[in-house]
């Protein structure tokens, strides 16, 4: 059995300033998981520490969206707490805590007239891939690479880094 307890608490205003309105909003989570009643001879140590550990305990983030005139532009960072990951389930002892991280995405959009807009953005711009896997296990090698994981299994955002797009939208 487990008990999961958090809190979720979202911040919404805007200011008008620089021409235009600024929409501003924070979104802040805290959750916390906890095994408390298991079969010892189904579930070990290192499952229940992937179970309680493997999401970060804190992330929050802060956008702000500025329309002026045509324009709009979004800014939006982004934290996550240090998260656990274990690459063989414990079995070899290759396990560590990734460290918290910080993203950051921008969006710029134009709006032409009043049925269509064009627009500009990146996720993660700074091209943030996350902390690499190198723990060594009891065995004296690094297995998370040698299966494949150069990062945590577990990455809350991926370990792709930035993601850049453009779009054309027209409404009827």
């Amino acid at each position: 059995d487990t008990n999961t307890h958090g809190v979720d608490i979202v911040v919404s205003t805007y200011t008008e300033w620089l021409g235009g309105t600024t929409d501003w909003n924070l979104a802040y989570n805290n959750n916390r998981t906890e095994v408390e009643k298991f079969n010892p001879d189904t579930i070990g140590p290192g499952r229940i520490r992937q179970i309680e550990q493997t999401t970060p305990e804190t992330r929050w983030n802060l956008s702000a969206n500025h329309t002026v005139g045509n324009f709009r532009v979004l800014a939006r960072l982004s934290f996550y707490d240090e998260w656990y990951d274990s690459f063989e389930n414990d079995v070899f002892g290759t396990d560590a805590v990734f460290d918290s991280e910080y993203l950051i995405d921008l969006e710029v959009e134009y709006r032409i007239g009043d049925h269509s807009s064009i627009l500009i953005g990146g996720n993660n711009v700074t091209d943030n891939s996350g902390q690499k896997a190198t723990d060594v296990n009891n065995l004296g090698f690094n297995s998370a690479t040698i299966l494949g994981n150069t990062y945590s299994q577990y990455s809350p955002f991926g370990i792709s880094g930035a993601f850049w797009y453009a779009r054309y939208r027209y409404n009827f």
